[in-house]
């Protein structure tokens, strides 16, 4: 981390995704670190209307390769539908 702030926009790289299953697969990779980690590996899955995320995550992996904290991704229709049960 060098204190810069990131760019407006950052591509995705290694990209993959699966229509059947609406699966995004891609990476952001960070030179210098950013937040102490120097990759971040998302998966997302879409809705069939593809409005919105239903389930997946964000990996975060340091410099040298190691695991840091795990973002989930959860679809908020059905986190609604629990909070109102």
């Amino acid at each position: 981390d060098d204190g810069s702030r990131p760019p407006a926009r950052k591509p995705f790289v290694d990209v993959s995704f699966d229509v059947e299953t609406r699966t995004f697969q891609g990476s952001v990779e960070w030179d210098p670190t950013f937040n102490s980690a120097s990759r971040w590996v998302y998966e997302m899955v879409f809705s069939e209307d593809y409005g919105r995320i239903t389930e997946g995550a964000m990996r975060l992996f340091g410099a040298d390769g190691a695991a840091m904290p795990t973002v989930e991704f959860r679809d908020p229709s059905a986190m609604r539908m629990l909070l109102l049960a």
